[in-house]
């Protein structure tokens, strides 16, 4: 399954550091439906809906981005997919 998502710029601003249930991509996450859980390895999504669990390995793109994020480093919006597995 794919989770395409979009990290904004209010969601930069708005999110807390060092939190993966509301970090930017966390934010991002929870926009498409999903309540999530993003680490600098693994990206967890439960889908709203049906309580279902998906996860994947956290892309090495993501994990720069919350590591420079977390260490008050700019960052820049961005869009893109995840590919999760059901667990």
């Amino acid at each position: 399954m794919k989770i395409k998502i979009k990290v904004t710029e209010s969601d930069i601003k708005w999110s807390k550091l060092g939190d993966g249930e509301s970090c930017p991509i966390a934010q991002a996450i929870t926009r498409a439906g999903y309540k999530p859980s993003a680490g600098y390895f693994t990206i967890y999504a439960t889908c709203a809906k049906t309580g279902k669990v998906y996860s994947t390995r956290t892309p090495t793109e993501l994990t720069k981005f919350m590591r420079r994020y977390d260490h008050y480093e700019t960052v820049e919006p961005f869009n893109t997919e995840l590919k999760m597995e059901k667990k």
